[in-house]
């Protein structure tokens, strides 16, 4: 079953007029022996051999393991790549596949991170759940089992976890993810429209504290120009009635000068940053509201949801009104 959908979705890509994504390589390696109901990790590099032993450290002391880890190198010079390479040859109970990183089109950067995220969530879709992982953070050994666990009880699409947030030297800095992207007061109560509202005006979604079922990469792919991949990730699994937020934490999330997006970078604006984001670059304004209004209300499962993705209710919450 799995093989199947992906050999579909791959050929669904291929056939988009202009498509975000790269040709995909081969099953034909050793992770394809393991997919199914297992757990992949899709990481994503760039310069990041300063921090990268301590993450990789912490993926291979999950318990359990995770079943595949696929690598997105996005032109490194300072060897990433072949450190990941050498790691994991060092654990080959762990099949690593590295993807060829998508042509970069245009200079959009939060487009050119989505699009190497999700050549690699395409490569893993074979399996049933897939964690996000940045290159400089360091997972608590129970992340990969919680997370799987709370995606199965709860049937959600997409479960994000908080993270505790430490220095470049690895210690605490005293706050936490939730600090800079907080959960909507009464989240766990609150009916289906009433999270969408949420999750259109205040980001809850950490790329790297989240894992999906593969199911979801049907209905979020491919991530339309000027998202990020978790943004807009989160905004599906909401529509679908599919958010798992868990206060738990699922990483300790470095912060560091070299960051171009997450806490320290430009993710997460409020409505006031992207009000004056609009004035400066309107076009990028009208696609996203676009984005939401019409293509994300095509996905929604409840009328509540619908009726927050019209035009005039997208406004109001997008732009923080």
């Amino acid at each position: 079953m799995f093989a199947s959908r992906y050999s579909a979705r791959e050929n669904a890509i291929q056939r988009q007029k202009g498509g975000l994504l790269s040709p995909l390589p081969s099953r034909d390696s050793a992770a394809a022996s393991h997919a199914g109901d297992g757990v992949a990790v899709v990481m994503v590099t760039h310069n990041g051999a300063e921090f990268l032993a301590a993450q990789l450290a912490s993926i291979v002391a999950q318990k359990p393991p995770p079943a595949a880890v696929y690598l997105v190198d996005d032109g490194s010079a300072d060897g990433s790549p072949k450190l990941v390479r050498e790691f994991f040859a060092r654990h080959p109970g762990i099949p690593l596949t590295v993807i060829p990183a998508p042509r970069r089109r245009g200079r959009d950067l939060y487009t050119r991170i989505a699009r190497n995220f999700a050549a690699g969530l395409s490569a893993a879709a074979p399996f049933g759940f897939i964690a996000l992982a940045d290159q400089d953070d360091i997972w608590p050994s129970d992340r990969l089992a919680r997370q799987r666990q709370r995606l199965e009880e709860t049937g959600a699409l997409l479960t994000t976890g908080n993270g505790e947030l430490i220095d470049r030297d690895g210690r605490s800095t005293g706050r936490t993810l939730r600090d800079r992207f907080p959960v909507t007061a009464g989240w766990p109560t609150a009916g289906p429209g009433a999270r969408m509202r949420a999750v259109m005006k205040q980001p809850m979604t950490t790329g790297a504290a989240s894992m999906i079922r593969s199911e979801l990469l049907d209905l979020a792919l491919p991530v339309p120009a000027g998202w990020l991949h978790d943004r807009w990730f989160s905004l599906v699994a909401v529509a679908r009635a599919g958010l798992d937020v868990d206060p738990a934490t699922a990483l300790y999330y470095r912060t560091h000068e070299q960051q171009a997006v997450g806490v320290r970078g430009h993710a997460g604006r409020t409505g006031r940053e992207r009000i004056a984001d609009a004035v400066l670059r309107p076009y990028f304004t009208i696609r996203k509201v676009r984005d939401v209004s019409f293509t994300l209300r095509g996905k929604a499962v409840d009328p509540a949801i619908r009726a927050e993705l019209r035009l005039g209710s997208v406004l109001r919450s997008y732009l923080g009104r």
